[in-house]
């Protein structure tokens, strides 16, 4: 028998794995990367596991547990410091370093169990801050591809409680942390009532650092968000559901009823999961399934005691979400991460295989709100200039929605849903995914046999690929405005390799170091007049909006 999963996460449930490896020291990582591809399963990685419901058969491949650790500070200009974390070192560690060196801008992070990568897996958030926040860069390792990469903000699709590593479990793994921090002697502003209460300061002050710190430990513990080191609320993953996404009207409803709905910081309205909870009936210390019960002090948190498996909290999970969704109308979606064994992520997967989130696109009609954030445009690697008008060349694969007759009801669907947003669509026949942009030269200076060259080249090198099928689903906020994720990777990445050869031969290595980022399909542009007036344009954030699940053949002829 393998390795215990039970002995590694703090509900203490879970069976064997098939592999257990511990990841301590970042200099041995390409040999155990190495040694985990010969299996040709996906690995699954354990952080602090105080979000994993591990289940009771166990894990049908290798586990990796990230107990890498160390922190280094930089100082950058001004007042900025750069800290670099590596995966393994515990959240409340880096958060208690961060606060002791002077510097803001996680310091409302600490008490949060958990690693520093796992944190920007579910982007952790807490009194205002989320960790993703503050980062320029995350080194990790992409599975599919074979090597280690450097990750940028802008490609992670950071979100309320999500990003892409969330997404698209078992791509990568984080392995270094870089944030941006602030030297100061105050706090970030106060924004929730009870730290305010705690620190006996009013809204928007600003509380010494150290002040401020120790008000979100103290807090936690008196409102049971902490880790009990012992007690019968000692095996538990904190919060099991997140704050569900609600209409005007369901707000305004749940706010009748005496209960808390706001805005969270993209402007989305969201009830409070534990208050929701409580009104289906559930109080703290009841039991919701055989070994499972509702903490001592929240109904929010589920304790595993004696008898305890991981199906019956699973089963829990269903029944609070059911009374809940019985009682209020509001679906509860369920926190805790359940690892399961996926296709490896470096083979193709067939599009039957893709698990993509889908969403009743009526519901999505009323749901979500645009919320407006700054963002600096990039040509390749440099900022975009101020009131700079540009042409680029692309090399694009184009869809063709007259065959691709569901994609296009799905398109219809996302522009009425995004009617009010300040979002400009892409027409019809402009449907397209772009393997790489020419950003070293403008397109008024590549003459027509340089242009002819590099047509034939990319004629040639994609003469070998076969036409492919894609799943198309869901949509997603991105820093440019809205497209659909795509999926399986493997051809596509293919494909954009051999885009990549093609320029290669053509213009020489120096014209490929844009980052392309993850391929995708655009649906519309924010509020792009600003590009070419101010360099910067509106961000319109929203969660995954409704979709449905397409899939379309598209045509690859050069």
């Amino acid at each position: 028998m393998g390795e215990l999963l039970a002995d590694h996460t703090t509900l203490r449930l879970g069976g064997p794995a098939d592999q257990f490896l511990t990841h301590t020291h970042p200099a041995d990582w390409p040999d155990l990367a190495q040694d985990v591809r010969r299996h040709d399963l996906t690995p699954y990685v354990l952080g602090g596991s105080s979000n994993t419901l591990a289940d009771d058969s166990g894990y049908p491949g290798p586990v990796i547990r990230m107990a890498t650790r160390g922190i280094a500070v930089h100082p950058l200009e001004d007042d900025l410091v750069e800290v670099i974390a590596q995966a393994g070192e515990p959240l409340g560690t880096l958060v208690a370093f961060t606060v002791a060196e002077g510097l803001s801008g996680i310091e409302y992070l600490g008490g949060v169990p958990g690693t520093a990568g796992a944190a920007f897996v579910q982007n952790t958030g807490a009194y205002g801050q989320e960790i993703a926040d503050t980062v320029t860069r995350l080194t990790a390792y992409d599975w599919q591809l074979g090597q280690t990469t450097i990750l940028h903000p802008a490609g992670c699709r950071f979100g309320y409680r999500t990003s892409i590593f969330k997404s698209r479990p078992g791509r990568w793994t984080i392995l270094e942390i870089a944030l941006r921090l602030t030297r100061s002697r105050t706090a970030a502003p106060v924004t929730y009532r009870h730290l305010a209460d705690a620190l006996s300061v009013p809204i928007g002050a600003r509380p010494p650092l150290p002040d401020a710190a120790q008000g979100v430990l103290d807090d936690r513990r008196r409102r049971g968000l902490s880790l009990p080191g012992s007690g019968p609320d000692a095996r538990q993953a904190g919060s099991v559901f997140l704050n569900p996404p609600v209409t005007p009207a369901q707000a305004a409803a749940v706010r009748a009823a005496g209960g808390p709905a706001h805005r969270d910081q993209s402007g989305h309205l969201r009830a409070s999961g534990g208050w929701l909870v409580d009104q289906a009936g559930f109080r703290p210390g009841a039991q919701v399934a055989p070994g499972i019960f509702c903490s001592e002090r929240r109904t929010l948190t589920l304790a595993a005691r004696d008898g305890a498996t991981a199906a019956a909290f699973t089963a829990a999970l269903q029944r609070l979400a059911a009374q809940v969704l019985a009682t209020t109308g509001i679906q509860l979606t369920p926190e805790p991460v359940q690892p399961h064994h996926a296709p490896d992520s470096g083979q193709a997967v067939p599009p039957s295989a893709m698990k993509f989130p889908v969403y009743p696109l009526a519901s999505a009609l009323d749901r979500y709100v645009g919320a407006m954030k700054p963002y600096t445009f990039q040509q390749g690697k440099g900022l975009w200039e101020a009131g700079r008008t540009l042409s680029l060349l692309h090399a694009y694969v184009t869809v063709d929605l007259g065959h691709n007759p569901e994609l296009a009801e799905l398109i219809r669907g996302v522009r009425n849903a995004t009617k009010d947003d300040p979002l400009a669509h892409v027409g019809d026949e402009w449907f397209h995914i772009t393997l790489y942009q020419l950003s070293q030269k403008p397109a008024s200076e590549i003459p027509d046999d340089e242009r002819q060259a590099l047509v034939a080249a990319l004629t040639e090198q994609m003469t070998a690929i076969a036409p492919f099928t894609i799943t198309v689903g869901s949509p997603l906020p991105y820093a440019s405005g809205l497209i659909f994720d795509l999926g399986p990777d493997e051809p596509l990445n293919e494909l954009r390799a051999a885009a990549t050869r093609a320029i290669e031969i053509v213009r020489g290595p120096e014209a490929t170091t844009y980052d392309t980022g993850v391929l995708h399909l655009t649906e519309s542009y924010a509020n792009p007049r600003e590009l070419h007036q101010t360099g910067a344009i509106g961000l319109v954030t929203r969660p995954q909006v409704g979709a449905l699940e397409l899939r379309g053949a598209y045509s690859l002829a050069a």
